[in-house]
Order: structure tokens, then C-alpha cells, then sequence
């Protein structure tokens, strides 16, 4: 079985969780076909990880002058690229991840009906696509062009795929809209692989090279993903202000010029501490998983974000937004589920988590218990295999 795995993330995400649950389950597919991933870059390159062939595919922009100096938010939805070319006769099947720049995804599935090729489509993403684009801050304008630019083609693909790999029965509704039977739907969610065992110095050297600074007794809150609006970062730091409780909060993900960075900096009391990381390596995810007491997942708008399963293989408390497939992966064992963007609703489970030492710790043990039994990329990668074959079938 040949098989491409076609990544449809923009060049510019460091931090995608799209791209990386595409990487993660091409890999743990490896042994059981022959399967290589292609994905948008900024220049052309091949590469190998953990076995899995990896072809970067130049991305480009029309009138690049011009939309190159755009916000990303703007632009990502223009992106085009050679990946459409990817899909030859010689394949059986492909397999698409992630659903941005939308355009591009449905270029490749248009090949792949003109090469009378299968295609599978996963829905990572799609909660946050899939919607008017508000979630982004996007005016009427915006939304209209949302419709066309990604709406649309993200229809065209979900109802030509001859299977669709959901992450949780929680996207069933969205993909009935979308022209999707439930007779062509499976649930394969995300897997997680249990952290490993950091190096001798690593722990050292990232608390170092980050600023983290040492355990004084207050509680430490994770936020780790990219800092655009979807993800909620505004309604977190807010809320953790409006506490006027003692904490730190890590918050990881890339620096964004839009924003004020040091107008929270300034509103801090004076037990309270937020340290921005910047872009952080793997190695350097897992020491801050070590170094925190919970994870804090405000987002707006996701599918079945990796960050939290992430989170509770480290055996750490996740608060998190009610949305879309997040309740089927955190539940009042474990965590708390939140409505996302209320800044209230969330002060009060800061409130309750940084201020009750004994809720946190009922949590935390909570957590730690069911830190083994994690979905894992093997499993995913065995379901998988399991659509291809009906596929091909």
C-alpha cells in the first residue's frame, strides 16, 4: 500500500498541532506501509524523521510583494504550492491533514478525483475552519471572504473524500453540515506518546535559557500554544489578573507583534509573574510540563488539541474551554471544563484552582492516575490502517 500523507499547514506555523499529529501518525504508520508526508515550506527540501520520508514543498503567495507584507491571518488562506503535484498514479491512497489554507487542501483533492486517487481527510482543525471565521476576530468583511476562501472548499473536500477520520464524535454535527454521511465517518483520535526521560542538564539548562524561576510556593499555570486570538491568551491572562491571587504563568508559543506583551507585564500584583518562552523545542515543552502544576487551555475554537493530551501524559490538570472534542478528553476527574472567551467564568476556576490547595491536589492526583492510559500513536496508527484497508476495499 502507497500511500501520501499530505500536510496542509502554512509555512510560517512553528507551532501547528495539525502539522505534528500528521507527522506523529505517518510515523507510527511506517511499519505498515509505505507512506511518505508532503507539506507546505519555505523552500523546497526532503528530510527523514523516525523513518517517515519528508518532502517540503515550496509554498508561495500571489503578488507577493504585496500579500507578503499582510497580516498572517490574511494571507494564509492565499498560499499555493506544487503539493498538488505530489499526487501521482503510482499512489493507492492519500491521506490529507489539516485544513489550512483551505485552498490548497481542496487543489490537492481535486487532483486526486481528476487521478481517480481515494482520499482520506482527518478533521484536525476543522472545529476552528469550519466556522464564519469569528473566532478570529474577523469583521463582516472578513466573514464574507472567509465563506468563499474557506467554507467552501473546506465543503468540497469533506464531501469527496471517500472517508473522513474524525478525532471525536463531537465533530458529527459539523460534518453532516459540511455534506458528510455518518456511514463514511470513523473515530480515530489523536494519540500521545508518554513522556520520555529528559537528558542529564536538560531540565537545568532550559529553566536557564527560559528565566523560570525557582519554586517559592506559588502555583504555576501552563499556557502553551500559538498567540493568535483563537487560542484565547487574552481571556487567560485577564482572568488570571482578575484574580488578584499569587501565581507564575509560563506561556509558551512564538511572540506576536500585534501584541502589548508589556502592558500585562505592567498590571501584574506583586506576587503574580508571567514569563513568555518564545518558540520552544520539544525537549523544552516537556521540562515545562515538569514545571507546572496545571495547564490552562483557553482556546476559542479546536478539534482535539494534542496540548492537552499532552498535558495529562504528564499527569497535570488541565482547565480547558468547553469546545469542541475537549470534553471527551478532559473530564472532573482531571480538570475542568470552562465556556470559552468568558473572562468571569474563568477568573472563578483560577479562583478555585490557584486559592484551594486541596482542590489543585485532588486534580493533580486525578490526572496522575490516568497518565498511563493514554490514546497512544500506535493505536491511532492501527485505526488508521484499519479506513485505508476499507478504502481500498
Amino acid at each position: 500500500m502507497k500511500v501520501l500523507a499530505a500536510a496542509i499547514v502554512p509555512p510560517h506555523m512553528d507551532v501547528s498541532g495539525g502539522l505534528r499529529a500528521a507527522i506523529a501518525l505517518s510515523t507510527a504508520l511506517v511499519p505498515h506501509c509505505s507512506i511518505e508526508l508532503a507539506r507546505l515550506a519555505k523552500e523546497d527540501g526532503r528530510s527523514c524523521v523516525g523513518g517517515l520520508p519528508i518532502r517540503d514543498v515550496k509554498a508561495r503567495l500571489p503578488l507577493n510583494g504585496l500579500v507578503g507584507r499582510m497580516p498572517n491571518k490574511v494571507r494564509t488562506p492565499l498560499y499555493r504550492s506544487a503539493l498538488p503535484d505530489c499526487v501521482t498514479e503510482k499512489l493507492d491512497l492519500v491521506h490529507l491533514h489539516n485544513p489550512m489554507p483551505t485552498l490548497e487542501m481542496a487543489r490537492v483533492a481535486k487532483r486526486c478525483l481528476e487521478l481517480d486517487k481515494p482520499y482520506a481527510v482527518s478533521t484536525h482543525g476543522f472545529v476552528e475552519v469550519a466556522s464564519d471565521g469569528s473566532s478570529y476576530g474577523l469583521g463582516p468583511t472578513g466573514r464574507l471572504a472567509w465563506r468563499f476562501l474557506v467554507t467552501r472548499p473546506l465543503r468540497y473536500v469533506a464531501a469527496n473524500a471517500s472517508r473522513v477520520l474524525a478525532l471525536s464524535p463531537a465533530e458529527f454535527p459539523l460534518l453532516a453540515e459540511l455534506g458528510v454521511p455518518e456511514k463514511k465517518i470513523d473515530v480515530v483520535p489523536n494519540g500521545i506518546d508518554l513522556p520520555a526521560v529528559l537528558a542529564p542538564g536538560i531540565r537545568e539548562a532550559t529553566r536557564s535559557r527560559l528565566g523560570i524561576p525557582p519554586r517559592d510556593g506559588r502555583p504555576r499555570a501552563l499556557f502553551l500554544a500559538n498567540h493568535t486570538r483563537n487560542k484565547g491568551l487574552p481571556v487567560l491572562i485577564e482572568a488570571m489578573l482578575e484574580t488578584r491571587l499569587p501565581f507564575v504563568l509560563l506561556a509558551g508559543g512564538s511572540p506576536r507583534a500585534e501584541i502589548d506583551y508589556d502592558a500585562w507585564l505592567r498590571r501584574c500584583g506583586p506576587d503574580q509573574e508571567i514569563l513568555f518562552t518564545g518558540f520552544v523545542t520539544d525537549e523544552e515543552v516537556s521540562v515545562l510540563f515538569e514545571e507546572a502544576d496545571f495547564f490552562a487551555f483557553p482556546t476559542l475554537a479546536d478539534t482535539y488539541p494534542l496540548a492537552v493530551l499532552e498535558a495529562l501524559a504528564h499527569g497535570k490538570p488541565v482547565l480547558a474551554s468547553r469546545v469542541g472534542g475537549i470534553p471527551y478528553q478532559v473530564d472532573e476527574d482531571r480538570g475542568r471544563l470552562i465556556e470559552p472567551g468568558d473572562v468571569a467564568a474563568w477568573r472563578q476556576a483560577l479562583a478555585d484552582v490557584l486559592g484551594d490547595g486541596a482542590s489543585l491536589s485532588r486534580l493533580t492526583e486525578g490526572a496522575r492516575a490516568s497518565a498511563g492510559s493514554c490514546y497512544s500513536w500506535e493505536n491511532a496508527a492501527s485505526s488508521a490502517l484499519d479506513v485505508y484497508r476499507k478504502i481500498l476495499s
